[in-house]
């Protein structure tokens, strides 16, 4: 709904079908791209090194949020850090997109739709995205945690709960075990 929003139609309309159909494409590929990188190799691999599904959270985010600060090799500097820290948070959005989705294809879709929204988006639109985005990741974030278990089974308090080494268990281990 956000993503809807965020476009600005009447000047989107101005454009040729083909340059929206361009940009529409162009952005999905830049979406799955980073998408696969970053939630597909990075999260699969800070998994393989141990990290606790938190942890491989965060750090993805903020390796996600670190590279886009290379954007101020071709504009404005002073924005690059913030730039970043937001990108930072989207990633960790995207992040439990594809954790409730259990694969990386609708975060992927959205990261890219995500990006169309922002290039042909209004200013104002795309501020108030952000703002909601600050007030609806916390809900968003006790609820992962809640459903990974953070306040139960061995380990809980310390952000493993059931799920040892970002591993979950399988449906049928975890109806066993009545979750």
């Amino acid at each position: 709904v956000c993503i809807a929003a965020a476009i600005d139609y009447a000047d989107l309309f101005d454009k040729s079908i083909g340059y929206i159909l361009a940009l529409l494409v162009a952005t999905q590929f830049v979406g799955w791209g980073e998408e696969g990188m970053f939630r597909g190799i990075g999260v699969t691999t800070l998994r393989a090194h141990g990290l606790t599904e938190g942890r491989v959270a965060l750090w993805s985010s903020i390796i996600f949020g670190a590279v886009h600060i290379s954007n101020a090799l071709t504009g404005d500097v002073s924005k690059a850090l913030p730039q970043a820290i937001a990108v930072s948070f989207a990633g960790y959005f995207f992040y439990l997109i594809r954790r409730v989705s259990g694969g990386n294809v609708l975060n992927s879709v959205i990261h890219g739709l995500f990006d169309f929204s922002i290039i042909t988006g209004t200013m104002i639109v795309s501020l108030l995205f952000g703002i909601g985005l600050f007030f609806v990741l916390p809900t968003l974030l006790a609820s992962l945690a809640d459903r990974l278990g953070a306040t139960r089974g061995p380990g809980a308090g310390r952000g493993r709960g059931r799920f040892e080494r970002g591993r979950l268990p399988s449906t049928q281990a975890a109806r066993a075990e009545g979750a």
